[in-house]
């Protein structure tokens, strides 16, 4: 395979896994801190008179103790603030969903508001070992001073923004509106693939009927990263066909072919570790590459919400209309096709990816085993799927609907009380019958 610039799958993973934790964008807070308290107190006795001349004369013992007040009081900060992040955390998993802590984990807001509070504290701390106040005028024990109070007010304005942002964080609309936003930029990168692959070939290829090598997972996690272009590199370099069985999101178990190749006798050892490049697998699903996560994640907060400890149909259905936007969106579109050529029109590589039925029936059928027996929320699940198949013209899709529609709408009937919600129940369906006939007309 030629040279690539390209990072493997393995440096993409590690730098999600880094970015997205609540530790490194404050650790750049406090070397930032360090630096900048350094770079001042190195360069002060080389500052020209005329450039201190604005700044009132202080004494050191003002400047010592505002850097002592800054250090101390912003150490107090990040520990409540800490202390509140941690109380956000724990409600989010008991609550709505476990799974759902990432985001907060990958939240700007609360990562630099970590980092400020963090900055400042280690910018008095150092400035406080740094200072020598006999080597510098008082002018610029004044210049430091204005400094030390222009962070000390940056840390009071951002406690006060966190503040409101943790108390919008924290309610459910915030969270089912984060979570469909992630999903939404997850599906818009999986459907541009689509986009991309409109001048292909779309005649259908057969894989060889030969029995296929297989190249096994050495860990076992979730896939994060499939880097599908190297993927199609190492078969066009190694003149191979190959089929991807496990895609992003899928679960590695060690042992099991992470996909096959033909023939079989070129999969040495060393090619086989070259594909097992392509992949990174971690502990957890990440939303970056994997177009399922966020519509599941709504769908578990929806279960949650119509179990009977909690028994709240309303946040399902705030979860089902964001739920029926994606669902829209993806069925107004071609999905990425599974194969993939080579510049020869030659079929290189067949990719497992997820169908429009794996998005409609992993999103919505939990909801409605769960919501049988509230007519909202049954009502709404129709009311969805009737938005999705006005949108599609494709055969197959709306056969997917109607089947989920009839199921839906057959155990609602079966556990709703009241004959006036088994009404409204038959009358969806009757709209529903006149959405989907028009593509069979």
């Amino acid at each position: 395979m030629p040279f690539s610039l390209r990072p493997t799958a393995a440096v993409i993973g590690l730098y999600r896994r880094v970015t997205s934790g609540l530790w490194f964008t404050p650790a750049l807070y406090v070397l930032s801190g360090v630096v900048l308290v350094s770079l001042i107190v190195e360069i002060g006795p080389y500052l020209p008179a005329s450039v201190l001349r604005p700044f009132p004369a202080s004494e050191p013992a003002t400047v010592k103790g505002a850097l002592q007040l800054l250090a101390s009081s912003t150490l107090t900060v990040a520990t409540v603030t800490f202390s509140i992040l941690m109380v956000v955390l724990t409600m989010t998993a008991s609550n709505f969903s476990p799974r759902a802590l990432s985001g907060f984990m990958r939240d700007r807001v609360d990562q630099n508001t970590l980092g400020m509070f963090l900055g400042a504290f280690a910018f008095g701390m150092a400035g406080i070992l740094l200072l020598r106040p006999a080597s510098y005028d008082q002018r610029f024990l004044g210049l430091l001073l204005l400094i030390t109070v222009v962070v000390a007010f940056f840390v009071l304005v951002a406690l006060v923004y966190f503040i409101h942002h943790t108390a919008t964080a924290v309610q459910i609309t915030s969270l089912v509106v984060r979570l469909h936003g992630e999903a939404d930029d997850a599906i818009g990168r999986y459907l541009k693939r689509a986009e991309n692959e409109k001048d292909q070939s779309k005649a259908p290829s057969m894989l060889p009927s030969e029995p296929p090598g297989s190249v096994d997972a050495r860990s076992a996690g979730y896939i994060q990263v499939l880097d599908r272009n190297r993927v199609l590199g190492l078969a066009v370099a190694h003149d191979l066909v190959v089929h991807v069985l496990r895609h992003t999101g899928d679960f590695a178990t060690r042992g099991i072919a992470l996909c096959e190749v033909w023939p079989a006798d070129r999969l040495t050892a060393e090619v086989a570790d070259v594909f097992r490049a392509a992949y990174a697998v971690g502990a957890q699903r990440t939303a970056e590459s994997d177009p399922l996560l966020g519509m599941e994640l709504l769908a578990e907060i929806a279960v949650r919400a119509l179990s009977p400890g909690i028994n709240d149909p309303n946040t399902a259905v705030n979860c089902l209309d964001y739920l029926g936007d994606l669902l829209v969106r993806i069925a107004g579109h071609e999905l990425p096709r599974q194969e993939m050529h080579d510049g020869e029109g030659r079929l290189r590589v067949v990719v497992a990816t997820p169908d429009f039925r794996d998005f409609l029936e992993r999103s919505l059928l939990g909801i409605a085993n769960a919501g049988a027996g509230h007519a909202r929320v049954v009502l709404t699940l129709l009311g969805v799927l009737r938005d999705t198949a006005s949108v599609t013209q494709d055969r197959a899709r709306c056969s997917i609907i109607e089947k989920a529609a009839r199921g839906i709408a057959d155990l609602a009937l079966q556990q709703l009380v009241f004959e006036r919600e088994r009404d409204q129940v038959r009358e969806a369906m009757e709209k529903l019958d006149a959405v989907w006939a028009e593509p069979y007309g």
